[in-house]
């Protein structure tokens, strides 16, 4: 008898115990949410590369402004980097003391 008490103690004080505890805990997890959101709030224009045709210079233009680029690097290949911005964006090159 006395084996019988012990043994009915032990098993109602394990159904008590697991009683409270939460048996959907992990269903509301939301796995993979805050990366999710992370990677939308990075996004600069989620409307970007639609169907509409590209705003901007046509290929001849473009073309162009390349072979231009280039020749400019071959020409002046010997420059530092800052004398190649000054060139490229315009402005003049301060004198250094």
């Amino acid at each position: 008898m006395r084996h019988a008490l012990a043994l009915l103690s032990l098993v109602l004080t394990a159904a008590l115990a697991t009683a409270c505890a939460d048996t959907d805990r992990y269903s509301q997890w939301k796995c993979g949410e805050s990366v999710k959101a992370t990677m939308q709030s990075q996004v600069l224009n989620p409307e970007a590369g639609g169907d509409q045709p590209v705003a901007g210079m046509d290929g001849v233009v473009a073309e162009r402004a390349i072979e231009r680029y280039e020749k400019r690097g071959e020409a002046k290949n010997g420059q530092g980097v800052m004398e190649k911005m000054v060139d490229l964006y315009g402005g003049k090159q301060q004198e250094s003391k």
